[in-house]
């Protein structure tokens, strides 16, 4: 299917280098989150409680600037797992609401 639209997969590097990011982010048709680690509890504002699993900060940290970047440019964006989970969280204190209308916005053209 993304052939058949002359899309390439690629897999980002994991970093927080903003110059890096903002490559990807003007190259890039759209962002695919997916599974892997625990959100950490620092994205949403809270503790790590004892029942919480292993975090990766670099990839909240980047996965963070590269949703927003994403939105800001009207790209597409879709969460699978914890992808789902962590734009959840990210946007539920970050205004969800225009995400979701953006998101509306573009599906529509």
């Amino acid at each position: 299917m993304l052939e058949a639209e002359d899309a390439i997969p690629m897999m980002l590097p994991l970093t927080a280098k903003e110059k890096e990011l903002d490559y990807f982010l003007e190259i890039c048709g759209g962002f695919l989150m997916t599974g892997g680690q625990d959100v950490s509890p620092s994205v949403y504002h809270a503790k790590k409680e004892a029942w919480c699993g292993s975090c990766c900060e670099l990839r909240d940290e980047m996965e963070q600037y590269i949703l927003k970047g994403a939105v800001d440019r009207d790209k597409f964006v879709l969460g699978i797992c914890r992808g789902i989970q962590f734009m959840s969280l990210s946007w539920a204190f970050n205004g969800i609401r225009n995400f979701l209308m953006r998101q509306m916005k573009t599906a529509e053209r």
